[in-house]
């Protein structure tokens, strides 16, 4: 393939791909170990209760639970696998040991998913992005047809594998109708030769194995502080495909959404990638905060939320550059989230000017691949910007 049409083969694959209980091991897991109820300030009255808080979830466990959650599905994350199963049952038993002393509610949300509208998504962006540009005789042409062919193939096949959402919250304490909600998908799909393959290994590390530890990390320090705001930490199914765990979502709670203060949807994805050979800077900690483009409906409102945020998050963690971007990137959960006045934003690893190409969708997204460090200190900074933010410091 030459270089141009690699090139359009990459931006067809990203506009679709990104729009929209058993155990490997029966021991006990003992889940950030190192976490000090004797060092937790709660009542939190300053920045510096907060960074004192945040710190005390450590990069190791961190990292550990991000391995555990990975080997619990033995090799796959797909919809429809054993793997899926086992990754969901995971993230139970988790959060039930997270949140001993059940400070907050978990539920089971099943939904089945809206494939029509998966299918019908896939096949008019192939029209739109290949069918009304390239000949039918062209390799592109080919090479959208068998991706996109693959994919809708793969979802009708799947239609009657219900979708779990699995969810956490915790009441506010002082303002407990504003509502913030964070998520992140726990399903994984593979690509090779233009076509998915159901049968590949898909570790999904960075994809986002990345996004679900940081999300429970979050859960676990949420849980022992008393948060002014009600705080509610989705874990979304059927995410790859159509962004059909956060459309269900949206749909079963727009009421509830609508009769509540909703403060924003926070979208965790791809977290743990950060090179810096392939840095277009040279240097480590390029992330970002996507929202919507300027011109689009409502677009201040998400911005204000990714600016807000962006600022609570540099009280916490100074190392990091998170630089928000507005240009609709489509990172699946947020695409769900944008109502016109719903604001929603994505933390992401730096797809412009470092993406992680060669792993991303592959069997190679593995744990080993990862910057620990740059995951780790996303969590702290994630973590701050939604402390500070919820407190107002």
């Amino acid at each position: 393939m030459n270089k141009e049409k690699k090139s359009i083969f990459i931006v067809l694959s990203f506009s679709l791909l990104f729009s929209f209980p058993a155990f490997a091991n029966k021991e006990e897991k003992s889940y950030f170990s190192d976490f000090s109820l004797a060092s937790l300030k709660n009542p939190s009255k300053n920045i510096f209760h907060l960074i004192q808080n945040v710190s005390l979830i450590k990069k190791d466990d961190l990292f550990g639970i991000l391995r555990e959650f990975i080997n619990s599905a033995k090799g796959t994350r797909l919809i429809g696998t054993s793997g899926h199963e086992l990754a969901r049952g995971f993230i139970e038993e988790a959060i039930r040991k997270l949140d001993s002393e059940k400070k907050g509610l978990m539920y089971l949300d099943k939904f089945q998913p809206d494939v029509e509208s998966a299918v019908s998504f896939y096949e008019t962006s192939f029209k739109e992005k290949i069918e009304n540009k390239f000949s039918k005789t062209s390799e592109t042409y080919e090479q959208g047809r068998r991706f996109t062919s693959s994919i809708v193939d793969f979802i009708k096949e799947k239609k009657d594998v219900e979708g779990r959402n699995i969810i956490w919250e915790k009441k506010g304490s002082l303002r407990p109708d504003d509502l913030l909600v964070i998520t992140a998908h726990y399903d994984t799909v593979v690509y090779e030769k233009e076509r998915l393959k159901a049968s590949s290994s898909m570790p999904g590390a960075d994809d986002n194995a990345s996004g679900v530890a940081i999300g429970l990390a979050l859960l676990k320090l949420f849980s022992h502080m008393d948060i002014p705001i009600t705080v509610r930490i989705v874990f979304l199914d059927w995410e790859e495909f159509g962004s059909l765990g956060s459309k269900a979502f949206v749909t079963k709670y727009r009421k509830e959404v609508i009769d509540k203060n909703l403060l924003g949807f926070i979208n965790l994805e791809m977290l743990g990638h950060d090179s810096k050979a392939q840095d277009k800077e040279e240097r480590h900690g390029n992330m970002r905060i996507y929202i919507k483009r300027p011109g689009t409906p409502y677009y201040e409102t998400h911005n204000s939320l990714a600016v807000k945020l962006l600022n609570k998050g540099k009280k916490i963690e100074k190392s990091m550059r998170f630089k928000v971007i507005a240009n609709d990137q489509n990172l699946e959960g947020n695409v769900s989230f944008w109502e016109p006045s719903w604001p929603g934003v994505t933390f992401s690893q730096n797809w412009q000017d470092d993406p992680n190409l060669t792993r991303n969708h592959t069997p190679n997204d593995f744990a080993e691949t990862l910057n620990s460090k740059t995951l780790h200190q996303s969590y702290r900074f994630i973590a701050g910007a939604i402390l500070a933010f919820a407190y107002d410091f």
